[in-house]
C-alpha cells in the first residue's frame, strides 16, 4: 500500500549547551525526481493547541535539516525534552514515501548523539526490555510522547524472582499518567526498586516497560550524572 505520508514521534532539547537538529530524508525509492514534498513540525505542549511550522524547500531525494530553537524560538533554552510531530507528505498520489528517514542530533560543544525517531504506525509494543543504570556515572530516565487526544497510562515492570509469590511472571513497579499531547521525563533512580542493595552493588537493573497505545512512543536516555551531557537514546517501541 502506497504511503503518501510518514510521520514521526521524536522528541528534542534545546538547552544552553545542546541543540537539537532535525534531519529529513524523503525518498520515494526508485522515483530519482526532485519533486517537492510538504514537511511539517508539531510543537506538542499541554494544555496548549499543537503549533505546526510548515518548511520551505524539501524536495524528493535531497536530504534537509532544522534546528529546532530557530524554527520554534520560544522553545530554545529549555532543558526538559520537547515533544514534537514531524510529518513529510505529498500531494502525488503515485508516490511512496514509506522509504523516507528521519534522524534527530543532540549536537554540543564536545559530542553529537543521533537517534531515530519512532513512526507514527498502528501497532503497539506491550512489553519492552530495557537495562536501567544505577551508578556514579549515569542518569537513566524514561521520556514519553503522547501525540494522542486523551491521557495515556504506562507501567515500569521488573520479572519476579526465585521464591517471591504471585501468579504473574511481571511485578509492577510504577504506573504512570501522560497528559494529551503532553511528555514525561522519569528518572528510574527514584524507582524505590532501584535502591535496593542488589541494584546497588550491581550498578544496573533488568526492567521492562508495558504499554498498549497507538500514538504513544517512549525512550531511554542516559545523561551523565556531573554534567547531565546525554550519552545515549534508546527507541523502546522498535526499530523505526
Amino acid at each position: 500500500m502506497l504511503e503518501n505520508s510518514v510521520t514521526w514521534l521524536a522528541f528534542c532539547i534545546s538547552s544552553q549547551f545542546t541543540k537539537s537538529i532535525v534531519h529529513i530524508f524523503p525518498s520515494a525509492g526508485s522515483i530519482a525526481a526532485p519533486y517537492q514534498v510538504r514537511f511539517s513540525l508539531t510543537l506538542l505542549r499541554t494544555g496548549e493547541r499543537p503549533r505546526t511550522i510548515m518548511a520551505d524547500g524539501v524536495k524528493l531525494g535531497q536530504p534537509d535539516g532544522f534546528r529546532f530553537d530557530q524554527v520554534f524560538p520560544e522553545s530554545a533554552n529549555i532543558s526538559t525534552p520537547q515533544a514534537v510531530l514531524l510529518e513529510v507528505s505529498t500531494a502525488q498520489a503515485k508516490v511512496d514515501l514509506s522509504t523516507s528517514d528521519c534522524v534527530i542530533e543532540f549536537a554540543s560543544q564536545n559530542s553529537s548523539i543521533k537517534y531515530r525517531p519512532q513512526r507514527l504506525v498502528e501497532e503497539v509494543v506491550s512489553l519492552a526490555p530495557f537495562i536501567a543504570y544505577r551508578n556514579s556515572e549515569l542518569i537513566t530516565s524514561i521520556v514519553t510522547v503522547n501525540a494522542m487526544d486523551a491521557v495515556t497510562r504506562f507501567s515500569i515492570q521488573r520479572m519476579v524472582e526465585e521464591g517471591e509469590v504471585t501468579s504473574d511472571k511481571y511485578w509492577e513497579l510504577v504506573n504512570f499518567e501522560v497528559p494529551a499531547h503532553g511528555i514525561l521525563e522519569y528518572q528510574l533512580s527514584d524507582l524505590p526498586y532501584m535502591k535496593q542493595k542488589k541494584v546497588i552493588e550491581s550498578g544496573q537493573a533488568g526492567l521492562f516497560l508495558k504499554s498498549g497505545c497507538i500514538g504513544v512512543t517512549h525512550y531511554l536516555i542516559n545523561r551523565e550524572i556531573k554534567t547531565h551531557r546525554l550519552v545515549s537514546v534508546t527507541n523502546l517501541c522498535g526499530v523505526a
